[in-house]
């Protein structure tokens, strides 16, 4: 009888709830894209709350260790809080008739975290999820209004601050903010000019950031041109850096990151697996009679206005006279850009320029990737640089694959 008392008593408050607080689900933020980046020595956790049957919209308030810091938290919102590395129990602000699970989320510098709310009848689950789960889900969830952020440490979304209501924070929580809070970064210095038609004259002395998110996610970042080891969010004066991303079975990548005072700068960066090399071919041994020379022009090759960034990268490889990134390229311009006609002449003038060069494994692997990139294209204005090297080039199995790739235009 008890039992029924409470139910009947939980469908009272639920419906009252609905009611009395729908309306103050009046301001929704942003739809979630992506993730906020941790900032230095920070993590970030979001929590989101997935959206119910026979519940109320806006229910229940969000407890963290024990402090309240958002009001309420709406179905299909929610909310992120940076933090600084440690222990934190999630939970809700509890009602008498209400079981609870709570997330405990174990914080660590530079990482992201995601917790989902799912609200039953007299039932509220915290649970912490898997990143690709939960950013599927949050796809469909909006930022929670500003107002009910209760902690300077909630990101709601907008303009990632705390809402009108962050004053009402607990003095615990602002403590810890302050405690914990960075001292702020020094302000440049300024020669003031004697009239306004003098510029400011402005000391380059505040440090930037950078910030680097690989694919996949456990590869090896460095700066070359540094001694400090690479840690998110890594403090450097203005100036150039020349970034390396690497991991086993994938292509490194590596580029110059300009960093301007005070600038956080935010780099993706998604890394291109290996194919797998063919079998190395034999030892040089077949005789050949000195080859006619092909003269390649580079000022022909016409460059599209709207060129990819890693057709360019490709373009520079193929130019730079390594064997290893002549093949790299050439395996990518087969599989992925056999219909660009700017890599394709590109490609034409590095076997040309390289092919009678000493063979090697590295050697013959790459002209031979160039014939196959040169023979998918289709094109029959290559077919004069691929029957010269047919009938010139030092080794069989890259005259083999010139013939072969001759043959498919």
């Amino acid at each position: 009888m008890l039992k029924k008392i409470k139910v009947l008593l939980l469908l009272l408050i639920l419906a009252a709830t609905s009611v009395i607080t729908g309306c103050l689900v009046s301001n929704p933020g942003p739809k979630f894209t992506n993730p906020e980046v941790p900032g230095q020595g920070k993590s970030v956790i979001y929590v989101y709350r997935q959206r119910g049957v026979m519940t109320a919209d806006t229910l229940p308030g969000i407890k963290m260790n024990d402090v309240e810091i958002v009001d309420i938290l709406p179905e299909i919102s929610y909310f992120a809080v940076s933090v600084e590395p440690g222990r934190y129990t999630f939970g809700p602000k509890l009602f008498g008739i209400y079981k609870t699970k709570e997330a405990v989320i174990d914080a660590r510098a530079g990482e992201v975290y995601f917790v989902r709310l799912k609200v039953q009848i007299s039932y509220f689950e915290f649970e912490e999820m898997n990143k690709d789960e939960a950013m599927a889900y949050m796809a469909t969830c909006y930022g929670i209004d500003p107002k009910y952020a209760l902690d300077p440490r909630v990101m709601t979304g907008k303009n990632n601050s705390a809402g009108k209501n962050s004053k009402k924070a607990p003095k615990a929580a602002k403590v810890q903010e302050e405690e914990s809070a960075a001292p702020p970064a020094p302000e440049a210095e300024q020669i003031v000019p004697e009239s306004p038609d003098q510029e400011y004259t402005e000391v380059k002395n505040i440090k930037g950031q950078i910030y680097v998110d690989p694919d996949p996610a456990n590869a090896k970042i460095r700066i070359m041109n540094i001694s400090p080891v690479f840690k998110q969010g890594i403090a450097l004066d203005a100036g150039s850096y020349d970034v390396d991303v690497s991991a086993d079975g994938y292509l490194s990548y590596r580029e110059w990151v300009e960093l301007k005072p005070g600038e956080e700068k935010y780099i993706k960066v998604v890394l291109e697996p290996k194919f797998l090399e063919e079998a190395a071919p034999e030892e040089v041994t077949d005789e050949y009679s000195e080859p006619e020379t092909v003269v390649s022009s580079t000022s022909d090759i016409e460059i599209p206005a709207d060129l990819k960034s890693e057709e360019k990268r490709y373009a520079k490889m193929l130019k730079s006279g390594s064997l290893t990134d002549i093949r790299n390229a050439a395996k990518n311009i087969y599989y992925r850009y056999y219909d660009s006609k700017y890599l394709a002449k590109a490609a034409e003038r590095a076997l040309l320029e390289n092919y009678q060069r000493e063979a090697s494994s590295i050697q013959v692997d790459a002209m031979a990737w160039l014939c196959k990139a040169l023979g998918r294209t289709g094109d029959r204005q290559f077919a004069e640089t691929l029957r010269t090297v047919a009938e010139n080039a030092p080794h069989r199995k890259v005259r083999g694959y010139a013939q072969k790739s001759l043959d498919g235009l």
